[in-house]
Order: C-alpha cells, then structure tokens, then sequence
C-alpha cells in the first residue's frame, strides 16, 4: 500500500516540470563553453528525485517567441540525474552542440525554459540590468532538502553546484519553532512505544502457540488399499465353500453365510440377487 500511494508522486518527480533555472550569469570572466570563449550561461536544476529527460524542451530570452532554442533530441545527454544541473552556453551559436543556444543573453532580459508543448513556462529568471560584471542572479533555496527557490540573488558564480542560504535551519530548531509545546513529539513517541508493545505482543504470541504443540501440519490421509480377491476368482471361492457345505450335510445355509462372510471378507457387496445375504460392519 505504501508502495502504490508513493509511486505517483515519483512519477510526478520525474518530469520536466520540476526542472527550475537555478542560476545565471551574462557577463563570464571565468567559465569556459568548451571552445576557449567566456560566454554567458544559465543553470538549469532538478529538483526532484528521479532523472529527468528534458530533450524537446525550449529556452529563450523572448517572452513572444517561447519556441526560440530547441533542445535537440538526438543528444544523449539531454537529461539530469536527481539534484543535478546542467549547464547552457547562450552564446548564440547552436552548432557547438545541444547546450549552446541560438541567442545570446544580456543583462536586463529573462530567460525562460519551456517545457516540450512549446507553450507551458516551467520557470524563469530575470537578469538584472545592473548586474556587475563577474557577479550572477541565482536562486537560493533556505534548507539544503528544499525544492522552493523563493531567495533571489545577486551572488559569486558557482556553476553546477546547489544554491543554499548560508543559514539553514536545522531539524531540531525547526521542530522547536513550528512546535514550541511538544505535543507532536509527545503524540508520535506515544504511538512509537505503543505500536512496538503491540507488535512485541502479537509475535510472543504467536511464538507460544508454536511452542505449546497445538500447531500441527494438515496431510491428506493417504487411503489404505483394500485387499480384494484375484479378479474372477470371487466365485469360484465362493462356489467351492457352497459345495463343500453342500456335500457335507445337505444344506444350503451354511452355503449361504460362507458366501456372505467371503463378500464381507473382501469389502464386496452384492445387493441385486435376492438370494445372497450381505452383512453391513458396524
């Protein structure tokens, strides 16, 4: 159940819509877009824990024009592993590759990332006019866990790594803050101690009903063979008692028990002629 109730919100996680622009800068003095040139960049972030394929995604500097830059689908590495970044030269020359855009940004503009319809806006940044050259705008999120970006601001350049506030809030004081009485510590340490005696109690139980014998493993009972005469040789058996009796005193009695005592020897039973006696055990 657990399971089945987690598994949409990982399907949800590993779409484009939690792709965010994390950072950007327009006026480079350090990063190199791979062909010796400091050009502009803008970082692009998942948030989530699955990896995400943004290949058939748009970027752009033009709120009109949402479809500008394409991100081709034949690169392999169109895609970002939980928490990473990756990096985008807006140094308007696409041929360089998959990460090198058609326009190039300028202090002043937004830039923003599309998602693969060419009309929903995932997210966006705007780059301030007066941004000083070698700084950039970056979104900071207030704890390291965090998938909100709320924080914008001017900061030092750090290209593929996470932006977080300098103070984050730890675990202990956030629980102090959100409950300064204790009653969600004291409720769930309540049902952590009962729900363990619970368990404890169900598994000795069910251990000592192992222990006291009472348990016992169902077989199907194996039907024992009943022992019957060789095929076709019932009368003659009986027959042969019939005329020795016969022989001996002249009466078919004691013919007549010999042979319901050998159809009841041999588990046989002949109710259709009406001048054999069957006897029934009890």
């Amino acid at each position: 159940l657990t399971v089945l109730a987690v598994a949409p919100a990982f399907l949800h996680a590993q779409n484009v819509i939690d792709l965010r622009i994390s950072e950007a800068q327009v006026d480079s003095v350090s990063l190199d877009n791979g062909y010796g040139e400091k050009a502009p960049w803008v970082e692009v972030l998942n948030t989530s824990y699955g990896t995400v394929k943004f290949s058939g995604c748009f970027l752009t500097n033009d709120r009109n024009d949402l479809k500008k830059y394409f991100i081709p689908k034949t690169d392999n590495k169109t895609s970002v592993a939980p928490r990473q970044s990756v990096i985008f030269y807006t140094d308007g020359d696409p041929t360089k590759g998959a990460f090198h855009t058609n326009f190039v940004l300028k202090a002043g503009e937004t830039v923003y990332f599309v998602s693969n319809d060419g009309r929903t806006i995932v997210d966006s940044l705007c780059i301030p006019a007066s941004l000083e050259p070698g700084k950039s705008i970056a979104k900071f999120a207030t704890d390291a866990k965090a998938i909100s970006f709320d924080d914008i601001q001017v900061a030092d350049p750090t290209p593929g790594s996470y932006n977080a506030s300098g103070i984050q809030e730890s675990k202990a004081e956030r629980l102090q803050r959100t409950d300064p009485h204790g009653w969600t510590m004291t409720l769930v340490s309540v049902c952590v101690v009962f729900s363990a005696l619970i368990i404890l109690f169900l598994a000795y139980s069910f251990v000592g009903w192992l222990c006291t014998g009472k348990y016992k493993s169902f077989k199907p009972k194996k039907k024992e063979k009943k022992s019957k005469a060789p095929a076709g040789k019932e009368d003659e058996i009986a027959a042969a008692i019939a005329m020795a009796l016969s022989m001996e005193n002249g009466n078919e009695t004691e013919a007549a028990i010999a042979l319901a005592l050998h159809c009841f020897l041999n588990e046989q039973v002949h109710d259709q002629e009406s001048y054999i006696i069957t006897i029934k055990r009890k």
